[in-house]
């Protein structure tokens, strides 16, 4: 939303925030010191969500202040998508997904079948999306998450990340540095 403006999270609770592109940083306290922080990402410039251990969920309407929320889990909460102005998509251990249509305010569980420890979410749009996980696994959707199917990636390493950089191709990275592309030819016709 802003070139300038960026947020980090870590170990025990760690938020924070520059306003000029990683110069400095400032300490943003989230009232969390014992559970590690994964993942951080808004909505708007300053509505956002921070996830992380122990089914750690916290929103904040500010960027400063953060709220936790209940996540109904107690797993690792790994990665967070955003789907649209309104809805977001996190996952993690345990083949936990959670989806939010009111900015985090209340989630919901979203069933894939699969049991394994989730490490990464991307969506295209609203209604194709990719999981991977532990164990060479990656999961995929076409209709915003009703319904996963997964894909044969041919390996038992872990994939730890998913990249889009448009429609057509997208790459994950795992252990053991393992690299796989995913392409798909978008129809000219809907």
């Amino acid at each position: 939303f802003n070139i300038d403006r960026g947020f980090v999270v870590g170990e025990r609770g760690f938020i924070a925030r520059t306003e000029n592109r990683g110069i400095n940083w400032t300490i943003v306290n989230s009232g969390e010191a014992v559970l590690d922080f994964n993942a951080i990402s808004f909505f708007e410039e300053a509505e956002g969500i921070v996830i992380g251990n122990g089914g750690f969920l916290a929103r904040s309407t500010n960027g400063t202040n953060w709220t936790r929320v209940s996540a109904s889990t107690n797993a690792n909460l790994r990665a967070i998508t955003m789907l649209d102005e309104q809805s977001a998509m996190v996952v993690g251990d345990q083949g936990i997904i959670l989806k939010t249509s009111d900015r985090g305010i209340t989630w919901n569980r979203i069933s894939s079948g699969y049991s394994a420890d989730f490490t990464d979410v991307v969506f295209l749009d609203e209604s194709v999306g990719f999981i991977t996980g532990k164990s060479g696994l990656m999961i995929r959707t076409f209709d915003g998450g009703a319904t996963w199917e997964r894909l044969d990636t041919g390996t038992f390493q872990d994939l730890t990340g998913l990249s889009f950089g448009d429609l057509n191709v997208g790459y994950a990275v795992g252990q053991n540095s393992l690299l796989f592309q995913y392409t798909c030819q978008v129809p000219v016709q809907p």
